[in-house]
């Protein structure tokens, strides 16, 4: 093997490009010195001189087409590995578990991350890397870990994080068909980047963290790792106590008992309504395009 030639695997190797498609450009790299060495073989006979010359000459030309066809191939891969390997929606799921998926263009899955001991037992259990985004969901619905959270009082909440509108109303589509399936309450929203970052750096998945910002909006003797030690179903009933507890403080409307027993009536079916329904729960499901 020339010395190019070794140079054009190692390049290959560490691209990590298809089995196929380096075995085909080394195949024609080696088809071109085949057929350089053959035209020497039935060179007819001249100067010495001359001889050197033609041989360095072809020589040099199959380096070049190799270089060419190398330099090619790693541009073409290089592009394809970026757009495959690069996420472009973070699809945060909180329930106690929370996980994150990162899902390219293709909408295939192509990072994970266990945001909490709970998602990264998930993780463990459930192989959701370069799967599609619905396979994923339906090998998450599978997993014993997973459906062991996810009870009928549970309340599961999934975020898309994407600048891409479109991806976004598809992926919380497809959300929302996975929170119907499961035996709990839920809702699939939208997400900033800011947001999602936020959440991380307190260690808690995209849903969580709103939800704990709620509730300690509503209580200041909480803190953020209080919160973060909360299932979605907790935080969420203690962000409902607290509202129908201010509701309940304040004073009944002027007029007639019977005014104040329907505003009463009024309010306690709202407060129900933001505890399960109403955007958390089954039937009451948001759906936001970007």
């Amino acid at each position: 093997m020339s010395f190019s030639e070794q140079q054009v695997r190692q390049a290959f190797e560490q691209l990590h490009a298809p089995r196929a498609a380096i075995d085909a450009t080394l195949q024609r790299i080696e088809q071109l010195r085949t057929q350089e060495e053959a035209s020497r073989s039935v060179e007819p006979a001249s100067s010495k001189d001359f001889r050197v010359i033609r041989s360095c000459g072809r020589t040099w030309r199959v380096g070049l087409a190799a270089a060419c066809v190398a330099l090619a191939l790693v541009g073409v891969l290089g592009v394809g590995c970026k757009l495959y390997f690069e996420p472009t929606a973070y699809v945060g799921i909180d329930v106690n578990p929370s996980i994150e998926l990162g899902v390219n263009r293709f909408d295939i899955v192509v990072e994970v991350r266990g945001i909490n001991e709970d998602g990264e037992a998930v993780l463990q259990q459930a192989p959701l890397l370069y799967r599609s985004f619905d396979e994923a969901l339906e090998l998450l619905g599978k997993s014993e870990a997973f459906r062991a959270s996810v009870e009928s009082a549970a309340v599961m909440e999934i975020t898309i994080s994407s600048d891409n509108e479109a991806q976004t109303q598809h992926l919380c589509i497809q959300g929302d068909r996975f929170i119907e399936e499961m035996p709990c309450h839920g809702t699939c929203s939208h997400a900033s980047d800011e947001d999602r970052h936020e959440a991380h750096s307190h260690g808690m998945g995209v849903a969580r963290y709103q939800a704990a910002r709620e509730l300690l909006a509503l209580d200041s003797s909480l803190t953020m790792e209080d919160c973060a030690a909360l299932s979605m179903r907790e935080l969420r009933d203690r962000i409902a106590a607290y509202e129908m507890t201010e509701t309940a403080d304040e004073e009944p409307p002027a007029g007639s008992s019977e005014e104040g027993e329907a505003a009463a009536d009024q309010a306690a079916g709202n407060h129900h309504g933001q505890g399960l329904g109403g955007g958390h729960g089954r039937g009451g499901r948001e759906r936001h395009g970007g």
